[in-house]
Formats: C-alpha cells, structure tokens, sequence
C-alpha cells in the first residue's frame, strides 16, 4: 500500500506535486481500460475457468 504514496513522493521531488498525481493517476486509467480485455486473451470462447464448455 505505501509503494504508490512513496513512488509518487519520489516523483514529485523532481516534477512537482500536481504534476506527479497527475501522472499516476493516468497510469492507474490507463491499467483500468486494459483490465477488461485480459479475460478474453485468458479463457477462450465458450471455456470457463476449469477449461470445460
């Protein structure tokens, strides 16, 4: 839980405060819109989770 407080802490101390949210805050929407399509590439169509139709 402290690794994205401390990164953007570190971020900051060279880009600025707003600059450094700003940043993560698009990296974070940018990892929620790739979520979605990662179920798709893991179980192919018509395939549950334990690999049966």
């Amino acid at each position: 839980m402290g690794v994205p407080v401390m990164g953007v802490g570190l971020l900051a101390t060279t880009t600025g405060l707003l600059t450094a949210v700003r940043l993560f805050t698009a990296l974070v929407a940018a990892l929620c819109l790739l979520d979605p399509a990662a179920p798709a590439r893991r179980f192919p169509a018509g395939r549950g989770a334990n690999g049966l139709p």
